[in-house]
């Protein structure tokens, strides 16, 4: 990268990255294959793409501390980086993986506010509860809301078993907690004429951060969890913008959040926010 930050043409990154980004291209084509045809597809079309990226990083050799330590992860892990090949069911990339565990790591500065061990266990329960209920499909939100409506007036203290109608596969809990399809709620709402629900409710959601309407902690726990929610949903909007939100706000953003102030990572996120807008602006290609 440049001074500023920005790749540089020709570069060793920008030929590794070109190799990724086909490869990622290949894989949105075949988005809407089946499982075993898309095995098929990738056996023609994506073994050789890396065949010509493995051997361009087992032949690159630079003093570049970030390039060197990427090459080395690369061939380092080059088994498991072509499990995608074994099974068209799985993913090219582990972002979904990534962002299931990543607000475990997020959470580590915002529990320095469990002063005392009782407190620390009824967090850790309130995030086994929103991350069971997610994933059941569940609007996390809904479900809080409808254990705190139904629960105190139900005796559960002699007999336990009685909960088993408010755990989250429960038929009556997924009949009103559920998450509704983005096109229920364009449905729904169909004054608003939303086109992207999914993308526009992520830059929103930073929006408001950066105005002040939510708090640090806030967006640093809810953002992620979104974005885990949303994900696929906003990958069938736009795959380009949905990654670009991905990568500018969560990896290079959210994630970093225990290593910046308060104040230098609201500042990263103005920018990172900024470039999003202005790269969507002007077209992705």
């Amino acid at each position: 990268m440049d001074s500023g930050k920005k790749e540089i043409p020709g570069s060793g990154g920008a030929i590794g990255r070109a190799y990724c980004d086909k490869l990622f291209r290949l894989e949105r084509k075949w988005k809407e294959l089946s499982p075993e045809e898309r095995r098929k597809n990738r056996l023609i079309y994506s073994v050789p793409v890396l065949d010509a990226f493995f051997a361009w990083a087992e032949n690159t050799f630079t003093n570049q501390y970030y390039l060197k330590k990427a090459l080395g992860y690369t061939l380092n892990h080059k088994k498991y980086f072509t499990n995608f090949l074994l099974d068209g069911k799985i993913p090219l990339s582990n972002n979904l993986s990534e962002l299931a565990v990543k607000p475990v790591a997020i959470t580590r500065k915002n529990s320095l506010f469990s002063d005392s061990p009782a407190g620390a266990e009824a967090s850790a329960t309130v995030f086994s509860i929103i991350n069971t209920a997610a994933a059941n499909n569940l609007d996390a939100y809904k479900y809080l809301e409808y254990l705190f409506r139904k629960l105190p007036n139900i005796n559960f203290a002699s007999n336990y078993s009685v909960l088993d109608e408010y755990l989250p596969w429960a038929d009556k809990v997924q009949l009103e907690c559920r998450i509704t399809t983005a096109e229920t709620e364009i449905n729904k709402r169909r004054s608003l004429s939303v086109s992207q629900p999914n993308i526009e409710y992520m830059m929103n959601m930073t929006k408001e951060f950066l105005s002040g309407e939510i708090d640090g902690i806030a967006y640093t726990l809810d953002f992620p969890y979104e974005i885990e929610q949303r994900y696929k949903k906003m990958h069938r909007e736009d795959d380009d913008y949905c990654e670009l939100i991905y990568e500018c706000l969560y990896e290079e953003g959210i994630a970093i959040y225990n290593d910046l102030s308060d104040t230098e990572f609201k500042k990263l996120i103005r920018k990172q926010y900024n470039y999003i807008k202005k790269i969507a602006k002007e077209g992705f290609y």
